[in-house]
């Protein structure tokens, strides 16, 4: 297993999905939390919690094509960029001044699982590739 680090197109990925996962986990704590301050009970704030994956699953085709349209470090290039765009809607951003309402909270959440997408979707079968490439 300690080989595979040393393929710098595998260590990417790793890096990438870790980004990916982490971003999305690191809602879990503050995002419940935040959302009982509007009043919220636990189903809309555990259906919120699968707005991401809904939205990655839903939109998992879309992606496949825009792959194949699309070069795949552009692809993943957006994805980044659109999962830095979801943070700062959900969180209540300052330096946008944009306000803290449940609407920018659920739009950000949607466009982060877009984004997740957009980088899961390449990487994970180019991190494979280059296994067997090397193997």
């Amino acid at each position: 297993m300690k080989q595979y680090f040393w393929y710098p197109r595998f260590t990417l990925g790793l890096v990438s999905q870790i980004m990916v996962y982490g971003s999305i986990t690191f809602l879990q704590p503050t995002l419940a939390l935040h959302l009982e301050r509007y009043g919220y009970k636990a189903v809309f704030i555990g259906f919120s919690f699968a707005i991401p994956t809904l939205i990655y699953a839903a939109t998992s085709p879309l992606i496949y094509v825009m792959t194949s349209k699309i070069r795949k470090t552009g692809v993943i290039l957006i994805g980044y960029t659109l999962i830095a765009i979801g943070l700062f809607l959900i969180g209540p951003s300052k330096i946008l001044g944009l306000s803290d309402t449940p609407a920018y909270i659920m739009v950000g959440l949607s466009i982060l699982g877009f984004g997740a997408g957009m980088i899961i979707i390449p990487v994970l079968p180019d991190m494979i590739e280059c296994i067997e490439e090397k193997s």
